[in-house]
């Protein structure tokens, strides 16, 4: 939990937790958990995304906490800066999981970006 909420949003981590408790515990078998893996393990070695980023025509929402310790900050300017549809917003204050912390917040941006963009 300390990676995903600053040390100040304890109203935001035990939300958090609340709801986790609120989800059905599911049974995944083997087989499953083994293609879940590869597909971690082919995702984090793609790079094809990134070298398409500056010839992307498709409307990108970039956010993140200004306190994020899991993906840096930097990353969302980087990212920004390579795709020229990007629109980035930073979260003051608030770690990875921003969008529970300011979920309000989060919400509204995602819907007025989504109906900006005709992608509803």
């Amino acid at each position: 939990m300390d990676l995903l909420f600053p040390a100040d949003a304890t109203a935001a981590r035990a939300a958090y937790i609340e709801q986790l408790g609120l989800i059905p515990p599911e049974k995944v078998g083997d087989e499953t958990l083994l293609r879940q893996y590869q597909a971690g393990q082919a995702y984090e070695s793609f790079e094809g995304t990134w070298d398409k980023l500056p010839d992307s025509t498709i409307p990108m929402l970039i956010t993140n906490g200004s306190l994020d310790r899991i993906t840096p900050p930097g990353n969302a300017s980087i990212i920004t800066h390579r795709a020229k549809h990007a629109k980035r917003v930073m979260f003051p204050d608030a770690g990875h999981a921003m969008l529970v912390q300011d979920a309000g917040r989060f919400v509204s941006l995602v819907t007025r970006f989504t109906k900006a963009s005709g992608v509803e």
